[in-house]
């Protein structure tokens, strides 16, 4: 799943008749239920290269980021502070509320979202993680959140990194960052 960059892999039987799904979800609850491994604090195993966007970017060139890195989320940072997060969903349904009056266009981030920023569009950072918790509590705060990720951030609220679910798996598969 982590090679092929997928979320979940259909399980057959010896017949190739589907049995159901294994995601990347049921593992980390498989692993959370019944802990086999010490895995240490969540920031010793978090990305720590970010793509963030400032608050005041255009809210376009945000949606083009989101695009071109296949992200949902984006952290957004002023100066080194998390002060929100900025989804997918967000900027889709700021397209779809100006396309119901202007009509659906090839570019519409481009067209519909001029003058927005992504202060217009973010949201408060209400799913995060300090520097220093336990790998094991923050699986259990991302599947209470039902997210895939989840910023790390200092005291002082500074971005450190995020922990994603791939970060996650491949702790549990004892493999380190990839280069």
């Amino acid at each position: 799943m982590l090679d092929r960059r997928v979320g979940g892999l259909p399980v057959v039987n010896e017949d190739g008749e589907p049995l159901g799904m294994l995601t990347l979800t049921d593992i980390l609850r498989a692993e959370v239920r019944a802990p086999r491994l010490h895995w240490g604090l969540a920031d010793q195993h978090m990305t720590r290269t970010v793509v963030t966007t400032a608050p005041d970017s255009p809210a376009a060139e945000a949606a083009a980021k989101l695009k071109v890195t296949r992200l949902r989320v984006l952290p957004v940072v002023d100066g080194e502070q998390l002060v929100g997060v900025l989804h997918e969903k967000d900027i889709a349904a700021a397209i779809d509320r100006a396309g119901a009056s202007h009509g659906p266009t090839v570019l519409a981030a481009q067209f519909v979202l001029g003058g927005v920023t992504v202060r217009d569009l973010m949201r408060p950072p209400t799913g995060y993680l300090m520097e220093g918790v336990p790998l094991h509590d923050a699986v259990r705060r991302m599947l209470d959140l039902h997210v895939r990720g989840l910023p790390i951030i200092t005291q002082e609220g500074e971005l450190l990194g995020v922990l994603t679910i791939s970060d996650v798996i491949r702790a549990v598969l004892g493999q380190g960052q990839p280069a």
